[in-house]
């Protein structure tokens, strides 16, 4: 996830689509909910730094639509503005 504001402590993301991994690096819980065609991700850092996360696609072509519910600061202080997040998709060969 891509932050205006440096590191974070925690997000909540929506992705379009239902995923059958969601997985993060260590020092990253990762909690999912797959409901109709979106999954809610949530990401909780241990320290604060950089939210990063992996999604096991069925098209490696195209990446979903995901929107930035909220965000937690490093302090775990909720932003008031999520003007600037984003999320950017990079694929991986396995």
């Amino acid at each position: 996830m891509i932050s205006p504001n440096g590191i974070e402590g925690a997000a909540v993301l929506e992705l379009d689509g239902t995923f059958p991994e969601v997985v993060a690096p260590t020092g990253t819980q990762v909690f999912t909910h797959a409901g109709g065609a979106v999954t809610r991700v949530v990401l909780v850092l241990t320290n604060p730094g950089t939210l990063e996360f992996t999604v096991t696609l069925d098209d490696v072509g195209e990446a979903p639509d995901v929107r930035v519910i909220e965000v937690a600061d490093g302090s775990n202080a909720l932003r008031a503005s999520l003007s600037g997040y984003r999320v950017e998709f990079a694929g991986v060969a396995q």
